[in-house]
């Protein structure tokens, strides 16, 4: 909804901009067939064409003649010249002539031979340019990848990140959108000023191919890490046909595939010069070395660059997720309070090393990396993405306006601190094929769905009876990130944790209650405490006696309900005290049940079970386990253990003790 009304925001003024303006905005405008086209800003002229389809106003109308050849000589004008629901991205004669040149041609001519692999591309480029799933209006486009693939099976990339600052609605980054929301009987056009192309670059070309990236490059190509971003498609994967569902009767489903992907974070050429670095790869290594050497000394003589502990290895693998990301995907704030910024980490690719991604709520979609903040707790120093992302078939790069070194003010600074990881983002397969999405539809991430052995990286299965599953969300679902895992069956699993820096840590899981059956939790193999009862959420009177959990005490101030001044302070209260001798915690107040503003607080179905302290060293691969040992006390759910018994893992926490007796509720 925040989002909705920033764009609603943005529109609005754009288009009261032109009305007072009056010909500020006429002066650059052309027209054809009574439309006006604005060649310089957003159209705001909405017009609805009945009776028309896409093919033939692309037909008639001349600006669109190289396009509308391109379509009906590589066979795609007949598809929307039919019923349907299509939305087209359709590129104006000088995109299209830019397009030739890019591609060595001068014309059309060269593309027509319909065995040359130049007609297979104009082809590629006429799917890709179309949605045949869904009609997107400007009003349904998501800040970052649109919900519904293109018919080349690729996301197209929205951005309204400059539109008050440039006046347009920009697409993949490269294509503005002369005129939108031309509504036609089988779809809607969108004009735009640069061909969509496909690019079958794996990540390394893609960075490769990019002229303002050409020091890191040759770091990338240097150390050998390219060849670790080489990889797409897991072919030994088999769909297994499904699994039981929650209901004990119908099959859920599997995912179809089982795709690597990855995610660089590159700072063009300029922002090295900025910063003193010149060009050259001696360059380069002197400055990782000057950074990783007194972080690491006992690898400071390593002098291969091909080693993982080399320091210029290090500098190019912090740059490197092991998951596909779009910019607006690195967090999801399905149900977050607007005062509170969503904060995550991710594993890089460099060994043992955390990376810190925070979105604050006024921003659209740009993600701040490892941002210090000063003594109020307001950003004072972060890496930011700067415009001109670009996809690949496996990944994203994303240019950024400073130098990215995980040194020791990344580990004093910005990861010493409570970290609140949510288990989606622990998953790079779960990431990469968008099942932790923003925009959701039924072909992605808002199925149920059963993940099978093997699936995933960071987790095994002790039992092959253990069935993850992804709950859909729904109004009311208290789900941190908007999404958590109800683990089914006979449950034992083992995650390998995120690499958190060398200390001493209070390790908490956000867990359900009304999964039933008792489970024991284990730490590095060593269990924690007696099993643990998950059946309490069934009477709130069972969470009370057993943990202690009572909903915080509502106060009447001038006829409205609000927190007692505690709670609105952000301290814990008697009752947080209470629950914590008992090793527990309520859910984190930063984020709403969703569909609501009711706190994730005030949810008697959930909770952070403590599981203790514990000192963990860089280089030592920790683990958590969690295995199922019997039903609950009242026996609810045996018998039927498809339908009640699972473990609900929402997130994971962990906390510097040395900063217990000051944390907040949030």
């Amino acid at each position: 909804m925040k989002s909705f009304l920033r764009r609603k925001i943005c529109n609005d003024l754009v288009l009261s901009l032109a009305v007072l303006g009056g010909m500020l905005f006429w002066p650059s405008c052309s027209m054809f067939d009574g439309i006006i086209m604005d060649n310089d800003n957003v159209g705001s002229a909405y017009y609805t064409f009945t009776g028309e389809t896409i093919a033939s106003f692309l037909q008639s109308n001349a600006s669109f003649s190289e396009f509308s050849q391109a379509l009906d000589t590589t066979g795609v004008l007949d598809l929307l010249s039919t019923y349907g629901t299509y939305t087209c991205f359709a590129p104006n004669n000088e995109a299209m002539r830019a397009y030739y040149a890019d591609s060595g041609a001068t014309s059309m001519k060269e593309f027509l031979a319909a065995n040359s692999s130049r007609y297979k591309i104009l082809r590629e480029m006429c799917f890709y340019q179309l949605i045949d799933t869904k009609i997107y209006t400007s009003n349904d486009f998501p800040e970052g990848r649109m919900g519904e693939k293109n018919m080349m099976a690729r996301y197209i990339e929205i951005s309204f990140a400059d539109m008050l600052k440039t006046g347009y609605i920009m697409v993949n980054s490269d294509a503005r959108i002369l005129l939108r929301d031309q509504e036609l009987h089988n779809g809607v056009i969108h004009v735009i000023d640069r061909v969509l192309v496909p690019s079958n670059f794996l990540l390394p070309e893609c960075v490769g191919e990019n002229p303002h990236m050409k020091l890191f490059t040759k770091a990338l190509y240097a150390t050998g890490v390219s060849d670790r971003l080489l990889y797409y498609k897991d072919e030994s994967y088999k769909q297994p046909k499904g699994f039981l569902g929650a209901d004990g009767k119908s099959t859920t489903k599997t995912p179809d595939e089982r795709l690597y992907g990855f995610t660089a974070l590159v700072e063009p050429d300029s922002i090295y010069l900025k910063n003193g670095i010149d060009t050259t790869l001696e360059a380069l290594t002197a400055y990782a070395k000057s950074i990783y050497d007194p972080i690491y000394p006992q690898y400071a003589g390593i002098d291969d660059p091909t080693d993982p502990n080399n320091s210029l290895n290090r500098f190019v693998a912090y740059h490197l997720l092991d998951c596909a990301l779009a910019r607006d995907e690195f967090v999801y704030d399905v149900s977050q309070q607007e005062n509170h910024p969503m904060v995550d980490y991710f594993t890089t690719m460099a060994p043992y090393n955390l990376l810190e991604v925070r979105r604050d709520p006024d921003q659209y979609s740009t993600p701040a990396f490892n941002t210090v903040l000063d003594a109020d707790g307001n950003p004072e120093r972060y890496i930011s993405m700067l415009p001109g992302s670009r996809e690949c078939l496996n990944g994203f790069c994303h240019p950024i306006d400073g130098i990215l070194v995980y040194d020791q003010d990344v580990i004093d600074k910005v990861l010493n601190t409570r970290l609140r990881i949510d288990a989606y983002s622990s998953c790079p397969e779960m990431m990469t094929k968008r099942y932790r999405a923003r925009g959701r539809s039924k072909e992605m991430g808002d199925v149920e769905m059963y993940y099978p052995t093997g699936y995933f990286k960071n987790f095994s299965y002790n039992d092959d009876d253990t069935k993850f599953h992804n709950p859909a969300i729904a109004n009311g679902s208290v789900q941190y990130q908007g999404g958590m895992f109800y683990v089914r069956g006979e449950c034992d699993f083992t995650h390998y944790l995120p690499p958190v820096p060398t200390g001493n840590w209070e390790i908490r899981i956000g867990t359900k209650f009304r999964g039933y059956g008792i489970y024991q939790i284990y730490v590095d193999g060593m269990p924690v405490g007696i099993p643990l009862d998950l059946g309490w959420g069934k009477e709130s009177q069972y969470l009370e006696s057993a943990m202690g959990f009572v909903v915080d005490t509502k106060v009447i101030e001038d006829g409205q309900e609000v927190r007692p001044e505690l709670r609105r302070n952000g301290l814990p209260n008697d009752n947080d005290k209470d629950m914590r001798n008992r090793g527990w915690m309520k859910l984190p107040d930063c984020f709403n049940q969703v569909g609501s503003t009711k706190s994730a607080r005030e949810d008697q179905k959930g909770a952070r079970r403590i599981l203790g302290r514990y000192y963990f060293t860089e280089g030592i691969q920790h683990t958590i386990r969690v295995k199922l040992v019997g039903e609950n006390r009242n026996g609810e759910g045996y018998g039927n253990t498809a339908m009640y018994r699972y473990f609900g893992y929402d997130f994971l926490e962990f906390m510097p003790t040395s900063q217990l007796e000051s944390e907040d509720i949030y």
